[in-house]
């Protein structure tokens, strides 16, 4: 298991800045969040792997900040606003493969969506069949705005898409009253990236330690699963004052996995 956090935790803050802390704070695991579309140009991206390499920093997934509009891009039944949601994310997928990435993170459709029926999970699958010749994989997260926060709608998508991947993120499970072990008891070894935070009865997202989630359990649960891909610290920034909470919370982490039998 490896402990990292994403750069949207600084947002506002650009991108390369807040990559540029984490880089300099030895946070071995970065998730990229990219904010505009000038950043998936390739003197950015190489730019940012440049950095990561210079410390030894490994990406092991991005976000796409169109992923609001995953909805109108794949699941409208608007064929030319389709297409141009295929061509945007070959972009992402080369700037992937510039930066070493291998999953991206997806929101997919919305829950207030009245068009789904006129492609249902089609054009998902068709995504994934393009991530693949780039060799990355889509994974789809259980936003809690979107239908993915449904677990159901997890376990059909990969039910009928064989090559979709899946993120679970503790604070989603929270806004949408779901038990994050539904989705991994579901989905088991297909959730290959998580994002984590901690929560109270009155704050669904908190810095790990800051709150009651028993993260002993889930580290247990995922060592019985073997699990050995990447979980991110993925906070907003209102959610912690000083920028030493945020860093205190990957501690926690970290030391809770070098304690225990997790791994």
């Amino acid at each position: 298991m490896n402990i990292g956090i994403s750069t949207s935790c600084l947002y506002p803050m650009q991108t390369e800045e807040a990559f540029e802390i984490f880089c300099k704070a030895n946070i071995p695991f970065c998730e990229i969040f990219f904010n505009a579309d000038c950043e998936l140009n390739d003197s950015f991206t190489k730019s940012l792997k440049n950095m990561a390499d210079t410390y030894g920093v490994q990406i092991p997934a991005i976000h796409p900040f169109t992923a609001m509009l995953e909805t109108v891009f794949f699941f409208s039944g608007y064929n030319r606003r389709t297409q141009e949601g295929f061509d945007q994310y070959k972009r992402y997928f080369h700037a992937m493969n510039v930066l070493g990435a291998k999953h991206l993170v997806f929101h997919g459709d919305g829950k207030g969506n009245l068009f789904s029926h006129c492609c249902g999970l089609e054009n998902l699958a068709r995504l994934c069949e393009i991530a693949k010749e780039y060799d990355v994989v889509i994974a789809h997260e259980n936003v809690s705005r979107c239908k993915g926060g449904n677990p159901e709608y997890l376990f059909e998508a990969a039910r009928q898409i064989p090559n979709l991947r899946f993120v679970l993120d503790i604070k989603q499970t929270v806004r949408a009253g779901e038990d994050p072990y539904t989705f991994i008891d579901g989905l088991g070894s297909k959730i290959v990236h998580y994002h984590l935070s901690d929560h109270t009865s009155t704050h669904d997202c908190l810095a790990p330690g800051k709150g009651s989630f028993d993260f002993d359990k889930l580290f247990t649960r995922l060592g019985e699963m073997n699990y050995s891909g990447a979980m991110m610290v993925e906070l907003y920034r209102h959610n912690f004052g000083e920028l030493s909470e945020l860093f205190d919370g990957y501690n926690h982490l970290v030391k809770k996995l070098g304690s225990g039998s997790f791994l």
